[in-house]
């Protein structure tokens, strides 16, 4: 096989790289380490390529199973009400802040805006979201700002006084824990972080 070789030590044959005297006869050892080095470089350039490629394909697949989950049917798929569990819990809270994770068709951010909250609503379902906005403007709930986001990648652009996250999960592997550290950083000094869940971490 006749391998022909590129600048930074790619060749002709998708993912070898060659450096030093395989390529270069008179390279000295100072001469080879650089194109080892330039080779390393690239090498870890393609593996990152790979790895973002693959984390889009992923993306996009979890973006489908969910949209056709709420797609299966043209009513809403959950009540529509508060999770009981918030309800408990905030509904001696001061209004404030509020950022609602996996807010799917917005139960818990219409109960919250509807007490006086600001809230952020994120979901990976466009479909969703549309059934939270559709919802709000029936019931004249106003204070939502709906945000479609694929949780595994989403961050806070700002701290929260309070972050909520009614159980979140998926059927495929899911980053859970990733995604609760970050929703841990989303919390402002003194405010709460309210995560309930069937699921293992």
């Amino acid at each position: 096989i006749t391998v022909v070789t590129a600048p930074m030590g790619r060749t002709s044959v998708p993912g070898l790289y060659a450096a030093g005297n395989v390529i270069n006869l008179a390279a000295t050892v100072p001469v080879s380490i650089a194109e080892g080095f330039q080779a390393g470089v690239m090498i870890n350039s393609e593996l990152l390529e790979i790895d973002i490629a693959q984390a889009k394909a992923l993306a996009a697949d979890r973006e489908r199973r969910w949209e056709e989950r709420y797609g299966e049917r043209e009513t809403p798929q959950w009540t529509g009400h508060v999770n009981a569990s918030l309800a408990d819990l905030a509904a001696a809270w001061e209004p404030g802040s509020a950022l609602d994770l996996g807010a799917g068709e917005g139960g818990d951010a219409l109960w919250l805006a509807g007490r006086g909250w600001e809230v952020r609503a994120v979901d990976i379902s466009a479909t969703a979201l549309e059934r939270g906005r559709a919802a709000a403007k029936e019931r004249g709930i106003e204070g939502i700002t709906w945000e479609q986001g694929d949780l595994v990648a989403w961050q806070a652009p700002r701290t929260y006084d309070l972050v909520n996250a009614q159980f979140l999960q998926d059927w495929e592997a899911f980053p859970r824990e990733q995604v609760l550290r970050r929703a841990m950083g989303a919390v402002a000094r003194g405010g709460r972080l309210v995560v309930v869940s069937h699921a293992s971490m």
